[in-house]
């Protein structure tokens, strides 16, 4: 299913998704993708909680977006509710406590996670333990949730953590950019 379909469905359901995780997977470009598709979305007034676990929100490149598709570049930006967790602790709180409090119809974007879990100053003690925990949350999204996994290699000692994620995903899908697409860029 192609990247603009899933985030389609997610953002503007009938039916609704369901509830839980919805993982995308995709090279480091798929974030500011997501981002530019969601100009015209944000701009009729609907709104976006996008949680940047992976530090790739790119505001300038979403109002440039919004410009560039004669959009009211103010208006799209005030739309998207930005939280930024620098630890992968700050994640599992920002997605247990404050998920809950986020109106149904607002979609949540969950923006590459495992940048969290792949940096080597967590101490691997604390690695598998915060992991379950976030496991534990995932397992109990109340509302829909958009994952963008950028497609990384693991460090060696925390390889069997995406394999955990892509199990606990409702739906998966890849997005592969071409050749001709990256001459583009």
């Amino acid at each position: 299913m192609p990247e603009s379909t899933i985030v389609q469905q997610i953002m503007d359901p009938p039916p609704p998704a369901p509830d839980g995780l919805h993982l995308v997977i995709g090279p480091y470009s798929l974030q500011s993708l997501v981002l530019l598709s969601l100009a015209r979305y944000l701009c009729a007034g609907r709104r976006v909680y996008w949680i940047d676990a992976g530090n790739g929100f790119d505001a300038y490149g979403l109002g440039q977006a919004a410009r560039a598709a004669q959009l009211d570049e103010r208006r799209v930006l005030s739309h998207v509710q930005v939280a930024r967790p620098f630890t992968a602790i700050q994640m599992n709180g920002m997605l247990s406590r404050q998920l809950p409090q986020i109106p149904r119809a607002c979609p949540v974007i969950l923006s590459d996670p495992m940048a969290l879990f792949y940096d080597l100053e967590m101490p691997e003690n604390d690695v598998a333990r915060v992991f379950r925990d976030f496991i534990r949350v995932v397992r109990g999204l109340s509302l829909p949730v958009l994952a963008l996994a950028v497609a990384r290699k693991a460090p060696e000692q925390r390889s069997r953590l995406s394999p955990q994620l892509l199990r606990e995903a409702r739906t998966v899908a890849r997005m592969a950019i071409t050749p001709q697409e990256r001459q583009l860029g």
